[in-house]
């Protein structure tokens, strides 16, 4: 006969084993995303010295701004307060997700060199009166054997920094942004930073001359 009742738990210990793997494996898993932020010291993966525009295909959390202008840019508006146009394209960092599935990457980096990445995207427009933002369902597309990053709309040649249309005719130039002022024109974008434009308007107090006479009436 089968008896009832007589089902024993787990052993005795196995609980606080469980708990141990499972905070090593978070541990682990944590330590690798901190590989993967940006870090200054580290090198740039794959090496791609003499390139215009530079992108660390092993940083998932890193945001690269690139500034593109074209070759025939239209003047500025002449109304007050009007901005220099501006087109930026932002390769956003990666969801948690995809840092977790990159995290191979690093693993086989001694075997097999990552070349290629996609990032999410999105587009930071500025007409000199407005402005807008367009995130992307499309992907950038980083070759870095190439030396190329497809967008939806052309292609930035990362050797050059030359800006090309889905032909391949030459649009402009792109530059790479300092991170810290890329991040500085998205507050602009999102209104939470005073606009650039005021600064180079001329007006009294943007002149050499101006700056005695406000300092003398200080002095009184």
């Amino acid at each position: 006969m089968l008896e009832t009742g007589t089902g024993r738990g787990p052993a005795p210990g196995c609980g606080a084993r469980s708990r141990r793997a499972a905070i090593a494996a978070v541990a682990a898993v944590a330590a690798l995303l901190g590989l993967a932020g940006c870090n200054a010291g580290k090198p740039i993966v794959p090496p791609n010295e003499g390139f215009a525009i530079k992108v660390n295909l092993l940083c998932t959390t890193c945001d690269d701004f690139l500034d593109c202008k074209r070759d025939a840019a239209p003047p500025p508006p002449t109304a007050p307060g009007a901005r220099a146009p501006r087109l930026i394209y932002r390769l956003k960092e990666k969801s948690f997700w995809q840092q977790i599935a990159t995290i191979g990457d690093y693993l086989f980096q001694a075997f097999r060199q990552k070349r290629t990445d996609e990032r999410p995207l999105a587009i930071y427009r500025d007409d000199g009166l407005r402005r807008s933002i367009e995130q992307v369902p499309t992907r950038a597309f980083i070759d870095a054997a190439a030396g190329t990053i497809t967008l939806p709309d052309g292609v930035i040649d990362m050797r050059s920094g030359a800006w090309l249309d889905v032909r391949g005719e030459r649009l402009g130039a792109c530059q790479a942004l300092v991170r810290r002022d890329g991040y500085a024109l998205v507050r602009q974008f999102l209104g939470l930073a005073p606009a650039a434009a005021a600064a180079t308007e001329p007006g009294p107090a943007a002149t050499p001359a101006a700056a005695p006479s406000v300092t003398a009436e200080g002095a009184r």
